[in-house]
């Protein structure tokens, strides 16, 4: 018993030390750009009375948008990182194209019938996403899983009418001031990541990202939920 006890003394500092140095590997704080193009849409609930939502179902699309800004992240464990960022998206929807009967420049110039027109609505955010990333894979090419959520501070809304006629396309585009949006939404976010060492200290990362609203960006009795999709690709220097 007491060369047991003895054995565990002697062989304990070996034990912890292995452990520090497990945890050392792993442990570090990385900052870098990041940019996703984004497929982007909405989700509407409510107002089934004056069919609105079936008009809006029926002649709004998905646009495209994108997302960009700096990351970090802060590994903790050879399993376990979490991440934070500072980012501005571009998200909304559009309209098929058709005649829908508008004045373009002014009320004596009204849309001809040979004119086709579609609109693109714009919804401009701050995001300030917070993720718990678990590796699957911490190696050289390493794979994980995330999610988290992220607070969006709403920045501004812009129509575009995109007007084509039989010789050129026009764009107007207008900013808007619509009350009705919340000041910040809220968002869930998952994604499946691919962590890449390039070097020592860099690092390249591909995350193909799912987000959603959590609550409505609009306090009307139409709710409308944002979500998008893209791949989050950054570049990454440990500091």
């Amino acid at each position: 018993m007491r060369s047991s006890v003895f054995s565990l003394l002697f062989l304990l500092p070996f034990m912890v030390s292995a452990q520090i140095t497990e945890v050392g590997e792993f442990l570090n704080f990385r900052a870098g750009l990041l940019f996703s193009p984004d497929f982007t849409y909405r989700t509407l609930r409510g107002d089934m009375e004056n069919n609105v939502r079936q008009l809006r179902d029926h002649y709004e699309l998905p646009k495209t948008g994108f997302t960009g800004g700096v990351n970090m992240i802060f590994r903790f464990h050879k399993k376990l990182a979490i991440e934070g960022g500072f980012l501005y998206s571009n998200k909304g929807e559009r309209t098929k194209t058709g005649n829908y009967n508008l004045i373009v420049f002014n009320e004596d110039d009204p849309l001809r019938p040979d004119m086709q027109a579609s609109f693109i609505n714009t919804y401009r955010y701050l995001d300030l996403p917070i993720k718990l990333n678990y590796y699957l894979r911490p190696k050289h090419i390493a794979i994980y899983i995330s999610a988290g959520i992220s607070p969006n501070i709403f920045l501004g809304q812009s129509t575009t009418t995109v007007i084509d006629t039989d010789d050129s396309r026009i764009h107007i585009r207008r900013t808007l001031r619509n009350h009705n949006f919340s000041s910040v939404d809220l968002a869930g976010l998952i994604a499946l990541g691919f962590d890449i060492k390039a070097s020592q200290r860099w690092s390249i990362r591909f995350e193909p990202t799912f987000r959603h609203s959590l609550r409505s960006i609009m306090d009307t009795t139409l709710r409308t939920y944002l979500y998008s999709a893209g791949v989050n690709t950054g570049v990454y220097l440990m500091l």
